[in-house]
Formats: structure tokens, C-alpha cells, sequence
């Protein structure tokens, strides 16, 4: 909210009432904020009419003047004529004065309003370079997140390739074995056939064999399904791996 001239005015009164001066600066504290323009321009003028009430004020009573009207009226109007050509050279002191105290006042303001402004525009900058330290530091924790989650992917994809080798390994150990016991049934079926004729357990036999491979069939299905998933979770985790690394 912007300081009205009113404002101003009675604060210089105030100040006056209390016995301070009211200078520039004492009023702006009192009042806590306002421009330095602002507040000069009217207290110059509060005290052109400060000093007219002042005068008007000091002036002969007039019973004074009645009674000294007849015995002095000759020596109040020398006195008043010389009191007036000393008014005057005074009143031509204070008006050279008071111009030169405009121009370093007026000085001291723009002084006063440029170093206001170069504060308020390291404020701004000061809080740019808040913001932007805060902005990098998010960053650089994003940074880091990603790269925790690479190297997690990556841990998990090492883990899951060492493990599908494992089970390929043993897939491929389960394949031979059941080639290997394929070949024996076949042997054995083509002994037992040549055989049973001459023996019945030899049928027994036959039936051992093939339960036997039958379930060597099913472990291979079982070993080639956990290879498939086993696959299937490497390519997750490098798809994951990949998505990570080109974010």
C-alpha cells in the first residue's frame, strides 16, 4: 500500500511534537516503508507552511500593540523597517541556502532510490541463484536415482543370465541323458521283443523302461519350460536396462 501525503504530514508533526527532527530518514523509519521522492517532496512543502505558521504565530500581540501604538510607533516602524531589510538579507540567505540544500537532498534521494533499487535487484538475483542451487540439487539426486537403478537392473540382469545358463546347461545335460536312455529303451524294447516270447518278465522290463522314460521326457519338458522363463526374464530385465539408460 502506498504512503499517502497525509500520512507523511503527520508523522513530521508527530516527530516535532516529541521534540525530534524530522528529517528524510527519521520519517521514512517512522513510517516504515515509502519512497525517498516521495517522502522528500512533501516534507519540503510541510515546511514551507510549517515556517508560515511559525511567523504568523510570532507576530505582535495586539494589545502590545495598542499599547506601544501612541509612545512607539516611530521607533516600531524604524525597528520593523530595519528588522525587515534584515529579514530580507536573511530570507535571501535561507532561500541560496535552501536551494543548495535542495540539490544535495535531491542528490541524497536519487542516491538513496538507486541504491534501494540495485538491493532489490540483488534480492531478486540472490533468490535466482536459491532457486537455481535447489533445481540442480534436485537434478543431480534424479542422477543419481537413475543411475542406482541401472546398476540394480543391471546386478539383477547379471544375476538372471548367470542363472539361465545354469539351467541351459542342465537342459542340455537332461537332452542327452534322455537321448542316451532313448537309445537304451529302444535296445532294450528290441531285446525285450526278441525275447518275449520265451518270458514274461521280460514285458515287466519293457514297462520299467518306458515309465522310466516317459518321466525323462517330462523332466526335459519341465527344464526347457524354466529355460523359456528364464529367457523371458533376461529380456525383461535388459528391456528395463535399456529404458533406464536412455531416459
Amino acid at each position: 500500500m502506498a504512503i499517502t501525503a497525509e500520512q507523511i504530514i503527520d508523522t513530521a508533526e508527530s516527530l516535532v511534537a516529541r521534540g525530534q527532527s524530522p528529517t528524510l530518514s527519521a520519517v521514512r523509519n517512522a513510517l516504515g516503508s515509502g519512497s525517498f521522492t516521495t517522502i522528500g517532496e512533501t516534507l519540503r512543502n510541510w515546511r514551507e507552511q510549517y515556517k508560515v505558521r511559525q511567523r504568523e504565530a510570532a507576530q505582535m500581540p495586539m494589545r502590545v500593540q495598542e499599547a506601544l501604538a501612541q509612545a512607539g510607533a516611530i521607533i516600531w516602524t524604524e525597528s520593523m523597517r530595519q528588522h525587515s531589510a534584515q529579514l530580507n538579507a536573511e530570507r535571501e540567505l535561507f532561500n541560496t541556502e535552501r536551494e543548495r540544500s535542495e540539490i544535495e537532498r535531491n542528490e541524497a534521494i536519487e542516491l538513496a532510490d538507486q541504491l534501494a533499487r540495485d538491493l532489490d535487484q540483488l534480492r531478486d538475483e540472490y533468490a535466482q541463484s536459491q532457486q537455481a542451487a535447489a533445481l540442480a540439487h534436485d537434478q543431480q539426486l534424479i542422477a543419481e536415482e537413475r543411475s542406482q537403478r541401472t546398476a540394480a537392473l543391471e546386478s539383477a540382469l547379471r544375476e538372471a543370465e548367470a542363472e539361465l545358463a545354469v539351467t541351459r546347461s542342465q537342459v542340455e545335460t537332461l537332452r542327452t541323458e534322455c537321448a542316451e536312455m532313448r537309445q537304451d529303451a529302444h535296445h532294450a524294447l528290441r531285446e525285450v521283443e526278441v525275447h518275449r516270447m520265451h518270458s514274461l518278465a521280460h514285458e515287466t522290463a519293457v514297462d520299467a523302461l518306458r515309465t522310466e522314460l516317459s518321466d525323462a521326457r517330462t523332466e526335459a519338458d519341465a527344464m526347457t519350460q524354466r529355460a523359456v522363463t528364464a529367457e523371458a526374464k533376461v529380456q525383461t530385465l535388459q528391456n528395463a536396462l535399456y529404458a533406464a539408460k536412455t531416459r
